[in-house]
């Protein structure tokens, strides 16, 4: 009997052993099953908080990228597109370049992107303007409008960007202009913008140059012709005669009347064409005053036009460039003799 109590005892601690064995292993079970799912959590957790850093500075270098007066669409971001499955490319901010101006092309500092595509500056380094003359290029066509890229308009005419002076010239914002509204901003000195770029305006002064030439010789031979038809006459002349002196290198009255047509003077601006105020001519036949009526400037702003080829610079005409440009003069500047000038010096 005792021997079976002992048998009895023995199997019990036996099973109480085992029993508590049990219940550890299920204990460490659990507890693993825990740590696993703790550690999951946090790797989701981990996993969101990258994607939306992810999110954030591809919008920032969006911003970053866009060009002054861009419409940036703020309703993607943070959101998937239907391709999310391939890896996006992320275009890196491009950062000024420090590289020399190249040699024979154009500085302009301290400027901006216009609405056309155009930009305006402060040019240097130009055989067609003195340094530090505002001026307004034609559309940009080729390169991006960053500071130490060189761009280049329709027409071929390259410039240079200059990058010390991109930020501060407003190619970041759109609030800057070389004319600005108030007087303050009427002393950087005479605007010179080309309505094209300078290789046409320079192009078009050479034509314009060689025209004036040819009027010159032209109107030599006349003087020449009309003095050996004077000498004719007099040596023509009977003695006693009366010989008129009035008359001698004077064209006929009636010839004058034929070559001399009255300016087609218009009261209004024709649909379409801009209008300028307070005008005034140029040395290469360019004009400078205030334009309004155009889609490519703001009213009341500054400019100078390339030269013009076709109409009479009177109030009231419709005038011409080379380039096909049209302008109505209104009322001319106030001051003569050359002595205008848009920034009151």
């Amino acid at each position: 009997a005792k021997r079976e109590a002992a048998a009895d005892e023995a199997e019990r601690k036996r099973e109480e052993v085992k029993a508590k064995k049990e219940a550890a292993a299920a204990e460490a079970k659990a507890k693993r099953e825990a740590a696993a799912d703790e550690a999951g959590r946090k790797r989701e957790e981990a996993k969101a908080k990258r994607e939306a850093a992810a999110k954030a500075t591809k919008a920032e270098q969006t911003v970053k990228m866009a060009r002054p007066g861009a419409t940036i669409s703020l309703f993607g971001f943070g959101q998937k597109s239907e391709n999310s499955e391939a890896p996006a490319k992320i275009r890196k901010p491009v950062l000024p370049k420090t590289k020399p101006v190249p040699r024979g092309v154009p500085t302009i500092s301290k400027w901006r992107e216009n609405r056309d595509g155009s930009i305006s500056g402060f040019i240097s380094g130009s055989p067609a303007f003195d340094d530090g003359d505002a001026i307004t290029t034609s559309p940009i066509v080729s390169g991006e409008l960053v500071g130490g890229n060189i761009v280049q308009t329709g027409s071929g005419s390259r410039y240079y960007l200059d990058a010390a002076t991109a930020a501060s010239g407003s190619s970041l914002g759109a609030g800057f202009s070389l004319f600005g509204r108030n007087e303050d901003s009427f002393t950087t000195g005479t605007t010179k913008n080309p309505d094209k770029d300078t290789k046409k305006q320079a192009e078009e002064a050479k034509a314009q140059r060689l025209a004036e030439v040819e009027k010159k010789k032209k109107d030599l031979a006349e003087q020449a012709a009309r003095k050996a038809k004077a000498e004719q006459t007099m040596r023509a002349a009977r003695p006693g005669g009366t010989i008129s002196l009035f008359g001698f290198g004077q064209g006929d009255d009636n010839a004058n009347a034929s070559r001399v047509r009255p300016p087609s003077k218009i009261r209004s601006a024709p649909r379409g064409v801009p209008t300028i105020s307070r005008w005034r001519q140029n040395r290469d036949e360019s004009i400078s005053g205030f334009i309004s009526g155009s889609s490519a400037f703001d009213d009341g702003e500054a400019i100078t036009t390339s030269p013009i080829v076709k109409g009479e610079l009177l109030k009231g005409n419709v005038v011409q460039t080379g380039s096909g440009s049209r302008y109505y003069l209104d009322e001319p500047s106030a001051a003569s003799d050359g002595l205008f000038s848009l920034f009151g010096k």
